[in-house]
């Protein structure tokens, strides 16, 4: 039997009446479960399986090489028992080698919302957990996370949690946040890596869908979440009661985290102090995608706000205003002092579309046409290359900042609101309307060209400008005292 394990799972496959579980929701049917699960392991792993019914439980534990499967999340439930506190199910902790090939499938978990230590999925390993597989779920009542997978600092450093697949599952669904995860939806801290979300939704729940974070071991060293897939996930309806900071989305210290065809909508709309936001970036996360998709009714839809590398692409921000909410202008993409961004593209091929919204007190951060994307709070550590033509960048506090267009070239730096182009072509950067001169001495350069009487004023120019004046035709510049203007020959004019 030992020699299965480590070979080719045999699949052993035992229903739990057999052991005398009930299903009936009255029963309390822990042991018998448990039993089915133990008996399946020491033949050396294979299938329990859960028939239609509602299962009450205590806390069940997953064994290595055991599948759980049920009928479906709409036929087989697992019940927390109300007078048991703890997850309804949990990764056999105990086990002292790496755990492979779990598989939790076709099952609705119920927990208990007013216990604050009760997650669906609780996994807290000595050496980790790999190659496992959860799928077709339904979490609801959960007092804590749906999915809470702990870092273990008494365990092998890292104990990481790799290359197991998450898909179809469901957190929240009814018509309250009660009927959600009090908490986060799933919790991941530590070596959490290669891992992929395939069509997780949330509907009418807490907390963030996702809420990934680094841990340090027993050594000081940081193991941080790090390449994680989120493939057609769809965060919505979280925390839309209470006036508090939310996110659909937070990652600290991630390393590597790529959203494709992803649909955010309606996360933290009762948060006056308009922070929530969909997508929260932060910590030193380092290389997040998020290609295609959807952003709705927000109040700022991806933060980027400490970490570097972010490539965002073809993905559709819309606010249409609910009517329980005040209409306000949110902000598509922030980019705050302390994230860095290199060789990025930011807005390219997105789509901007706002309705119903008054411009009240908030900046607003797209153009005129609605097509391109904003920046703001963008004082430092910012650079961005190779904007696509007609893209508009705006930087500073939406009502002031500096607006440029129409680039087509090099590299282009931001620092202090300043903005800097290197570029070995011969670049053409065109002000709109009447800026306001520089109060602090720097230098405003204007049209180069134009009638006599259209001069720029002497005040921030300096020796040497040069100015095509079309009354005169020919070039003129600057003198040396700065207080005129003479022709190639010197002479004033």
């Amino acid at each position: 039997m030992e020699e299965n394990r480590n070979g080719a799972l045999e699949e052993i496959g035992v229903r739990v009446q057999q052991f005398g579980a009930k299903g009936d929701g009255v029963t309390n049917d822990t042991e018998a479960i448990q039993q089915a699960i133990d008996s399946v392991f020491e033949s050396g792993g294979g299938t329990v399986l859960l028939p239609k019914g509602t299962y009450l439980l205590d806390t069940l534990t997953i064994r290595h090489q055991v599948k759980i499967v049920g009928e479906g999340f709409r036929l087989t439930t697992l019940k927390k028992n109300p007078d048991s506190l703890g997850p309804i199910t949990q990764i056999d902790g105990d086990f002292d080698n790496f755990i492979y090939e779990i598989e939790v499938r076709g099952i609705k978990f119920v927990g208990n919302y007013t216990d604050s230590t009760n997650d669906g999925v609780f996994c807290k390993t000595k050496k980790g957990i790999n190659h496992c597989r959860f799928e077709d779920l339904w979490f609801q009542s959960i007092g804590r996370n749906g999915m809470r997978f702990e870092h273990n600092a008494d365990g092998m450093e890292g104990a990481w949690v790799q290359y197991c697949h998450f898909e179809n599952i469901m957190f929240g669904g009814g018509l309250t946040d009660d009927e959600g995860c009090q908490s986060y939806c799933v919790y991941a801290e530590g070596g959490f890596s290669t891992n992929t979300f395939k069509t997780i939704r949330t509907y009418y729940t807490k907390d963030a869908m996702f809420y990934l974070t680094s841990q340090t071991g027993t050594s000081g060293w940081k193991v941080a979440p790090e390449a994680i897939l989120f493939d057609t996930c769809n965060p919505q309806s979280i925390n839309n009661t209470d006036d508090r900071v939310t996110y659909g989305v937070y990652l600290k210290d991630v390393i590597g985290a790529t959203f494709l065809n992803c649909y955010f909508e309606g996360v933290g709309l009762k948060d006056t102090s308009k922070k929530s936001a969909n997508l929260y970036v932060t910590g030193t996360t380092a290389g997040v995608v998020v290609s295609g998709g959807y952003c709705g009714d927000f109040m700022n839809g991806i933060v980027l706000n400490n970490g570097s590398a972010a490539n965002i692409s073809g993905v559709v921000f819309h606010f249409k205003g609910p009517s329980y909410y005040p209409k306000r202008v949110p902000n598509c993409v922030v980019v705050e002092d302390n994230f860095a961004i290199y060789t990025a593209f930011i807005g390219v091929n997105s789509v901007f579309h706002m309705s119903g919204i008054e411009n009240t007190d908030w900046e607003y951060l797209l153009d005129t046409g609605k097509r391109s994307i904003g920046i703001r709070n963008t004082s430092s550590n910012f650079k961005t290359r190779s904007l696509e033509a007609n893209k508009h960048l705006q930087v500073g506090d939406g009502a002031s900042g500096s607006n440029a267009g129409s680039w087509d070239f090099g590299f282009v730096r931001i620092r202090n609101n300043t903005l800097f182009i290197d570029t070995d072509g011969n670049p053409r950067i065109k002000i709109l309307g009447t800026p306001s001169s520089p109060t602090d001495g720097s230098l405003l350069i204007r049209a180069r060209n134009g009638a006599t009487a259209q001069r720029p004023s002497l005040t921030n120019l300096s020796a040497g400008y040069q100015y095509f004046d079309t009354t005169l035709n020919k070039p003129i510049w600057v003198n040396k005292d700065v207080t005129g203007w003479v022709d190639a020959t010197g002479t004033s004019v």
